[in-house]
């Protein structure tokens, strides 16, 4: 049996990821904040930066997932004390992708040959709507972050349905994440950090899915080759 393509730094930096992501969705998500639950929880997202990095596939992406792990990083310790680090990274985040996918997509052109795009659009933004309604009465000095946030990531989740569809797994992961930010956000300020298992999993796996998505499409799918016929 050949083991060689088990043994690439590629196959190496995925299986630490898919062991860190186990180790803080199953364990340590429950957990108060720890050096073992930062780490563990930065090494699922990092792992995914560093296979970006060393593929040389495309900075953009590599850029966004280190972001993201480094919001992973500051959202792993006390919220209240590092939320806004959280934020920032998160949304310089959504910046990177939203070039990413604005570059790689169609633009506007996709929208007007395939109608059905603009269903998920207009489902992200109504959500986001509904959201920041119930979340407004507490966001207080953080109303200002949070509105210019979740106008990001919809725009993020607009450039994505903009992408061709062999990169479908992007399309999927910009949902999952807009889906994971707005559980976290009901659960921060609604419910003012209550401790709810359910709503937790739900944020870190939707999360976990949408990176692994988006770097899935950028890193392993390629348009498919026109044959033709002489």
């Amino acid at each position: 049996m050949n083991l060689a393509p088990l043994l690439t730094p590629t196959a190496g930096l995925a299986a630490a990821s898919l062991v860190a992501s186990l180790l803080y969705g199953f364990w340590l998500l429950p957990k108060p904040p720890s050096a073992l639950r930062t780490i563990a929880k930065t090494i699922a997202v990092g792992a995914i930066a560093a296979m970006a990095w060393i593929s040389g596939d495309g900075w953009l992406l590599a850029v966004g997932l280190t972001l993201s792990a480094l919001g992973d990083g500051f959202l792993a310790g006390d919220p209240k004390k590092w939320l806004p680090f959280g934020l920032l990274s998160f949304l310089l985040a959504h910046a990177a992708y939203l070039v990413l996918f604005f570059r790689a997509g169609g633009g506007i052109a996709m929208f007007e040959q395939q109608l059905v795009r603009f269903t998920g659009v207009i489902a992200a933004a109504g959500a986001a709507v509904i959201v920041f309604r119930v979340i407004a009465p507490k966001l207080g000095p953080l109303m200002g972050p949070v509105t210019v946030y979740m106008l990001a990531i919809v725009a993020m989740v607009f450039t994505a349905f903009s992408l061709p569809l062999f990169r479908w797994p992007a399309m999927a992961g910009a949902v999952a994440f807009f889906a994971s930010d707005g559980i976290l956000a009901l659960r921060l300020f609604r419910y003012d950090g209550r401790p709810n298992r359910v709503a937790d999993l739900a944020v870190w796996w939707l999360y976990y899915a949408a990176q692994v998505g988006i770097a899935t499409a950028f890193l392993f799918m390629h348009a498919p080759v026109m044959k033709v016929s002489v």
